[in-house]
């Protein structure tokens, strides 16, 4: 397939002054995308004037700069899945769980890939990159394990996400597969 060049051509009362090759289809593209970037931060500076941007890291009180997912919750509380642990954000402080310079009993540092509010909306499921999935309770600060390898089963590496379905099985996406956990029956299904 050939390339198609854009030509720049100037007209003067109806008369073609100048015309010359611009650029190909993709470098068009892409210019159009920046225009269109840089359009949409300055209308969106100009129609919500005083909104008030904060960045927040590692300085502030989060565990780790790289999140991951974020969660609200039904209180108001954010929660940020990082490479270092789970952090709860209330809107003043940080609070962070298993986090490697705050040891969480019954685990090691969790390198946390994705995060999903129970059905419960108290407790919010945790994956991580060693292939754990853990329930955690906000209110006793604890962090229960469920065991993805049954007999028989390959044991994953990763747990990469995790939801629920219109019944309320939770899925979660592994490197060997999907797993479904039927929590009222605490049973398994590996697909």
């Amino acid at each position: 397939m050939q390339s198609s060049k854009f030509w720049l051509t100037l007209f003067r009362n109806g008369d073609h002054i100048i015309g010359w090759p611009f650029c190909s289809m993709k470098k068009w593209n892409f210019f159009y995308g920046i225009a269109f970037a840089a359009f949409a931060t300055c209308f969106v500076c100009m129609v919500c004037p005083g909104q008030n941007i904060r960045r927040y890291d590692t300085t502030s009180g989060l565990s780790e700069n790289t999140i991951k997912c974020i969660v609200q919750d039904k209180e108001g509380y954010i929660w940020f899945a990082t490479q270092d642990g789970l952090n709860m954000f209330n809107g003043d402080v940080f609070k962070s769980y298993g986090c490697s310079y705050r040891q969480t009993e019954g685990i090691g540092t969790l390198n946390i890939l994705s995060i999903l509010q129970h059905r419960d909306e108290e407790r919010i499921w945790v994956t991580t990159q060693s292939a754990s999935v853990f329930l955690f309770d906000p209110r006793t600060e604890t962090f229960k394990e469920l065991k993805l390898a049954q007999a028989g089963d390959p044991s994953p590496n990763f747990c990469h996400c995790i939801t629920y379905d219109r019944d309320g099985n939770l899925w979660i996406g592994t490197d060997s597969g999907i797993f479904v956990y039927d929590e009222a029956g605490d049973d398994f299904v590996h697909y």
